[in-house]
């Protein structure tokens, strides 16, 4: 199983490997986007194993005419206008240009490129970069469609819909790509009983777009995809509204309860303060990603389990080093975390398990503190429509509603959370009843009844209409829901499984309804549900009828595991990441997850309640890179003795619009006629010599 954050990181070392420079010398230069992603991917000391330095297209960097260099750049018009300045002036900043953009590109900005033909006589390489996605871990990816809530779901953002699914077909198309898939596309179809929202069609739009840009990318790039032993994979395309439970519950797995409760995790850091060797208290600052052995180990599993097994760890370690330890002293698990705290040596292992100590006991004590277990019950009752851990129907859930309500342990989002989550198990109420229980909150005056209304009336822009004209009016929506709840081998506050877990499983077996997940072409002939035995490997997948007409005789070969994709538009849960790797290792298979960004109840939340704000309160990302500067910086030309301005009578011939690529080899390089550099050479020698006629004259006056 190749992780999506090593599959990306070969993908660009094989990207710059792959480019060949005629002395071997390669300047790579990058813009802030790609910089800022990179840096994420791969350190700058390991860039420089394969280039010779680094360095920003915005910043001031010095003529090397005897150096290739390699850009990785947005496609934008900023990064585009400060590249040019390379190549529109005598002498030329680099004798080659190998430029990858990420996917994206205009024909305007292709045109842009085209009116400066020393940059069309430089450029060597010329090609997309496939680099538009995140990995956040080994099976979970995000797009770089940020706050795709609000474009993908608020009115006053209509005009971004349909160039943020281009964009994010785009990316979809990407981890294609980088995986070597070519899979089956499907889609999620709301029932006609949600013929009202206008979102609706989300998911075939993007599946739509995915598809047309996949097929065509295959057309371009003939050596895609791969050949390959692997079982066809799966593309499932669906949005938030399918599954508006999952971001609500609380999650008490390690991972979802540290992101939903803990204040002192800032993206991927965590803050805490710890005893040195010299029992000494200071802060420190962890690091919760796929390098850390113990969180992969830790975090899917339920709190109680995680704390059971760190413990058992810190034990392990102890009695591993029992030398240096006084057991005498250990009577608690406290003491426990205290020795191994001031254990010398062994620093990594014990910075590990020290951060992990010190975040599960934050949490725990959270749990005890608030009583968030008694909260979940409810939460989690509420979720299997009414029925408790033992399969009996309860009858008090308005009575305890209102008593959890009532109550100050709790903080207003918990609250709010547990009322949304009661309005979608009873298919809506009246509006008095929403008033009540925000007084209830403590919550009085007009406007604040108002602001905590809007979070339950917005639900109606993402298909849940929570409010019922009066008390005789039946539920206003008749949404099919996807997620179960289980009660064996369960803990009473994690019986949910979201949607993807049913939706995954039937995908697997062929029996998900074609009325619920559409194919965006005809229905394969592998997944008629009349076809017996498994899903047989295709040797071409282009053609998924064409079966292989050989056997392996070697009984000990295991083929690659097939990968199945999930995209959720609008943002994905912790509790949907957990599922998947739950669904792989039982299917044995690769569950690949990916949205616009991750959502943590409290974030997806905010996003509901912005919902109807006005698109300048927004401060959309997208907004925030129109408004950005376009012009290079003038201090970008401080190296070069003099400019060239180009004429229309440099503009090299070509179709309007498309820039002229040069003759690309097999390896990806331009060949020998794509770059005259005879031409490069000869401009600096005829500007030397016509200064020295000028001198020549003026010393005879």
């Amino acid at each position: 199983m190749t992780s999506l954050i090593e599959l990306q990181r070969n993908y660009i070392f094989n990207t710059l490997t792959n480019v060949q420079t005629a002395n071997g010398l390669k300047i790579l230069i990058l813009d802030k986007t790609t910089e800022d992603y990179l840096v994420k991917i791969i350190s700058r000391s390991e860039l420089l194993r394969i280039v010779t330095a680094v360095e920003r297209v915005d910043q001031r960097r010095k003529v090397q005419s005897s150096v290739e260099a390699i850009y990785l750049l947005d496609s934008t018009l900023f990064s585009v206008n400060c590249m040019l300045t390379d190549y529109k002036h005598i002498p030329i900043r680099y004798k080659a240009a190998h430029v990858f953009f990420l996917p994206g590109l205009t024909s305007e900005l292709s045109r842009i490129m085209k009116q400066v033909p020393q940059f069309t006589q430089c450029t060597k390489t010329f090609t997309e970069f496939q680099v538009c996605i995140e990995p956040k871990e080994s099976m979970v990816f995000t797009t770089r469609d940020y706050q795709g809530m609000q474009i993908f779901y608020n009115s006053h953002c209509h005009d971004l819909v349909t160039e943020t699914v281009k964009s994010t077909a785009r990316s979809l198309v990407n981890v294609c790509v980088m995986t070597g898939e070519y899979p089956v596309i499907r889609y999620y179809t709301p029932n006609a009983n949600d013929g009202y929202f206008q979102a609706s069609i989300l998911p075939k739009m993007i599946a739509m777009e995915f598809q047309e840009q996949l097929d065509n990318y295959a057309r371009d790039h003939p050596e895609f995809p791969p050949q390959s032993t692997r079982q066809r994979s799966i593309f499932l395309v669906t949005d938030r509204t399918m599954d508006l439970f999952a971001p609500l519950l609380h999650e008490f797995t390690y991972q979802a309860m540290a992101y939903d409760d803990s204040k002192d995790i800032n993206g991927n850091s965590y803050i805490y303060e710890a005893e040195n060797e010299q029992g000494e208290v200071e802060p420190k600052t962890g690091e919760l990603n796929d390098k850390d052995p113990e969180w992969c180990t830790l975090r899917h599993l339920h709190i109680v389990d995680a704390k059971d097994l760190l413990n058992s760890r810190l034990e392990e370690f102890l009695s591993k080093n029992q030398m240096f330890v006084d057991r005498s002293k250990i009577k608690t698990a406290s003491d426990i975390l205290t020795a191994v705290a001031r254990l010398k040596g062994f620093d990594e292992d014990r910075r590990l398990l020290i951060m992990h100590k010190t975040l599960i006991d934050q949490l725990l004590e959270i749990n005890r503190t608030k009583k968030l277990a008694d909260l979940a019950d409810l939460e989690q009752t509420l979720a299997n429509f009414g029925v408790d851990i033992e399969g009996e129907k309860v009858k008090d859930l308005a009575d305890r509603l209102v008593s959890m309500v009532a109550e100050d342990r709790y903080e207003l989002k918990d609250k709010l959370r547990v009322i949304i989550l009661y309005g979608l198990y009873r298919g809506g109420l009246i509006e008095e009843d929403y008033v009540k229980l925000i007084r209830l909150m403590g919550f009085s005056s007009p406007d604040e009844i108002h602001y905590h209304m809007s979070f339950i009336k917005n639900f109606d822009l993402i298909g849940f209409k929570l409010i019922k004209p009066d008390l005789k009016s039946k539920s206003l929506f008749k949404r099919d829901f996807y997620h179960e709840s289980v009660s064996e081998n369960s803990y009473n506050t994690s019986r949910f499984r979201p949607s993807i877990n049913s939706i995954v499983t039937k995908a697997l077996q062929n029996s998900l309804e074609q009325s619920v997940f559409e194919y965006t072409k005809d229905k394969p002939l592998d997944d008629d549900p009349e076809t017996p035995g498994p899903v047989h490997v295709t040797t071409s997948l282009r053609n998924p009828k064409h079966k292989p007409s050989w056997a392996r005789t070697n009984s000990a070969y295991q083929a690659p595991r097939q990968r199945i994709f999930y995209f959720v538009a609008g943002g994905i849960t912790y509790s949907e990441v957990r599922t998947a790797y739950e669904l792989g290792n039982r299917w044995e298979k690769d569950v690949i997850i990916g949205g616009d960004e991750i959502l943590t109840p409290s974030n997806f939340l905010k996003q509901v309640h912005k919902l109807n704000a006005r698109r300048e309160d927004l401060n959309l990302y997208i907004d925030y890179k129109r408004s950005k500067p376009t012009e290079a910086p003038r201090y970008l030309l401080d190296e070069f003795q003099r400019t060239h301005t180009p004429t229309t009578s440099d503009v090299t011939d070509g179709q309007a619009g498309v820039f002229p690529r040069p003759s690309v080899g097999p390896a990806g390089t331009a060949s020998p006629t794509a770059s005259p550099s005879s031409h490069i050479e000869a401009s600096p020698s005829k500007s030397k010599k016509e200064r020295f006629r000028k001198f020549l004259r003026k010393s005879k006056e």
